[in-house]
């Protein structure tokens, strides 16, 4: 620990000269622009949603051939609807096999999420995701544990409805954290305009160190050669030179600076060497100012996410009241007293067995809960959430890639009411 008599008049310099002096070691302080380029989104996570989409992926194409496709291949068909425990068929045992490790593994992320929210007492996306992968995993699960039972029970299975959910929504998530990255190597390119070490001058001796730029405090006399990036925002006390401005002011021609003019940090120094007082450092800077308007402008919510956050918060409650109704009305139509609709029997699975005597038996409740948890499946995947900020993510970053910033969410709505555009300069974009 270190005791400071005036805590105040202690700056990083001196807290890190100390620590050098008293350990010998090095260290340096955190700089803003190390911490805005953290807050990006990193590889780790988008190597993580690449690699669960790939890995549901992997299970979710053989069982689309063995729930949908091969069931209209009469000889694969016979085949695979083969009783062989009981009531089980060969088909019903393979999707099991392919959708168990998507729900417990690849979907995991998903149930976690809806847990978390659970536990603050909300409801998300995850939620209605969780809520309708388990709905069709554990109803197939049932109706297998059923089959064994009764060999004469028959019944459709989900278990290609949760494959296939988990495996688009981890597709949506791995879309969304690559747009993120993608719009987030704009920043990474303003943060890479940033000086990283400078030249400190002792005005007492003339003497001069090469510092962190980070270890920059106000009123630093700094020495600027040519070629050499300015460190940080402030103003010319010696010298004459010509600085490239076009990252902040897009103006394609350098400007000249002497005595008293401003420079901004991370342009860069032309045509002659020039000593430089610091006036403003850190997120103080015009170009830490510029980085943290696009992060802004990446993660504000526009008044139409405003509001698709106000529907989905009442969709999920909605879809699981919705689904819980259609339930309880067919389970009124189907009931086995005075049925207000007759089922038929379970056509698809009589007719792929026509080479068995053994009879199907429908179930009004199980035929119930397959139209209860349709509904749950069905709507689940909800665009508005996702689409919204991805767009958004792209469109800011897009901009700011072009030299283009945008201060806030709300202005790419009010764009599209935009009939005119004004430049106030001559050399960006006509000659003359």
């Amino acid at each position: 620990r270190i005791m400071y008599a005036n805590a105040g008049a202690v700056r990083a310099r001196d807290i890190t000269q100390i620590i050098r002096d008293t350990y010998d070691i090095s260290c340096y302080p955190v700089s803003p622009f190390d911490k805005m380029n953290a807050a990006l989104t990193s590889e780790k996570e988008i190597l993580h949603y690449k690699r669960m989409f790939l890995l549901s992926l992997i299970f979710f194409v053989p069982s689309m051939l063995f729930g949908m496709i091969f069931m209209w291949i009469d000889s694969i068909s016979m085949v695979m609807m083969q009783r062989i425990i009981r009531g089980i068929r060969i088909n019903d045992l393979i999707m099991f096999a392919l959708a168990t490790p998507v729900q417990f593994w690849t979907g995991w992320h998903f149930h976690v999420g809806a847990y978390q929210a659970l536990k603050h007492r909300s409801v998300t996306m995850d939620t209605l995701i969780s809520l309708g992968t388990w709905a069709a995993y554990l109803f197939s699960v049932a109706t297998l544990v059923v089959m064994l039972v009764n060999p004469m029970f028959a019944s459709e299975v989900f278990f290609e409805a949760s494959i296939s959910l988990i495996t688009f929504i981890n597709m949506g998530r791995f879309l969304e954290a690559f747009a993120k990255k993608s719009t987030s190597s704009a920043i990474r390119k303003l943060v890479e305009l940033r000086a990283s070490t400078c030249s400190l001058v002792n005005m007492t001796d003339n003497t001069e160190e090469l510092i962190d730029a980070a270890l920059v405090q106000k009123n630093d006399v700094l020495r600027v050669r040519p070629g050499e990036k300015v460190p940080t925002d402030g103003i010319v006390v010696q010298g004459d030179t010509s600085v490239d401005e076009s990252m902040i002011t897009g103006e394609s021609l350098p400007v000249s600076k002497s005595v008293g003019d401003n420079v901004i940090g991370g342009t860069v120094n032309h045509s002659g060497m020039i000593l430089m007082r610091a006036e403003f450092i850190g997120q103080e800077t015009a170009l830490a100012q510029i980085i943290q308007l696009v992060q802004n402008a990446q993660t504000s919510k526009p008044p139409i996410q405003k509001l698709a956050d106000k529907v989905s918060s009442v969709f999920v409650p909605v879809v699981m009241c919705l689904s819980l109704a259609t339930f309880v009305i067919w389970i009124a139509l189907t009931a086995p007293a005075h049925p207000a609709v007759v089922l038929p029997g379970n056509v698809a699975n009589c007719t792929m067995e026509m080479h068995s005597a053994v009879s199907c038996e429908v179930s009004p409740v199980f035929f119930s809960i397959q139209i209860a948890i349709s509904v749950l499946v069905i709507a689940c995947p909800c665009a508005m959430g996702l689409a919204v900020p991805t767009a958004i993510m792209v469109g800011s970053g897009n901009g700011a890639r072009h030299g283009v910033l945008i201060k806030g969410a709300a202005v790419f709505e009010k764009a599209r009411n935009i009939t005119a555009v004004l430049f106030d300069k001559t050399g960006t974009l006509t000659f003359g």
